[in-house]
């Protein structure tokens, strides 16, 4: 397992390096830019930390002679999907502390434990967790193609849902939920799809 997330981070490394740009110079502009509103700095910011590596790393290994490099890899399929799982969390929390960070430096009296802050970010992060888990499944399963295309049409739905947003009166908010609930949920989902990734994960 150890070996498959070295191999993950030395081949998307670049990728890895625009990530963190990205976050630490992008989102600064979004969060200064936004206001009160952070409903593109939620998304766009966890979005492309994670989003970038890993499709890269998903595309490389759409081909038979990567395929075949893995097979020889001394690890099995467990152990490739729990390393590629590791890969996808390290960067969430990499880029929900940037976020996060921002949000204390530029809004004033921002705290992460008033009012429905916390669950409205641990909602947040399970679902790109689940988002990203489901575009591993769908490569696994079918192709890069497929778990791109799933991608974009996440895209469409959410920057849909930003302009409605901002531009009308039409707004999301997150319903009252116990933060010991909405977590307990959350890891229920987050290992249903990682057992469901381990089942699709095609390489013997």
């Amino acid at each position: 397992m150890i070996s498959y997330l070295k191999k993950d981070i030395r081949f998307s490394k670049i990728w890895l390096g625009i990530a963190v740009l990205y976050s630490l110079i992008c989102g600064y502009i979004f969060i200064k830019d936004s206001g009160d509103s952070f409903f593109f700095v939620d998304f766009l910011l966890p979005l492309f930390v994670t989003y970038l590596p890993l499709s890269r790393l998903m595309n490389m290994e759409d081909s038979r002679d990567t395929r075949d490099f893995l097979r020889r890899m001394p690890q099995g399929r467990n152990g490739r999907v729990i390393a590629r799982v590791i890969f996808i969390f390290s960067l969430l929390i990499f880029s929900f502390a940037v976020k996060i960070f921002y949000k204390y430096l530029l809004v004033k009296g921002y705290s992460l434990m008033s009012g429905m802050n916390l669950e409205a970010e641990l909602a947040y992060f399970i679902a790109f967790f689940a988002f990203n888990l489901i575009s591993l499944i769908l490569f696994y399963r079918f192709s890069f193609h497929a778990a791109q295309n799933f991608t974009l049409a996440s895209y469409a739905v959410v920057f849909a849902l930003g302009l409605l947003n901002k531009h009308t009166d039409f707004t999301l908010s997150f319903p009252s939920v116990n933060v010991e609930v909405l977590a307990g949920c959350g890891l229920l989902l987050i290992a249903a799809l990682i057992f469901a990734a381990i089942r699709m994960e095609k390489i013997s």
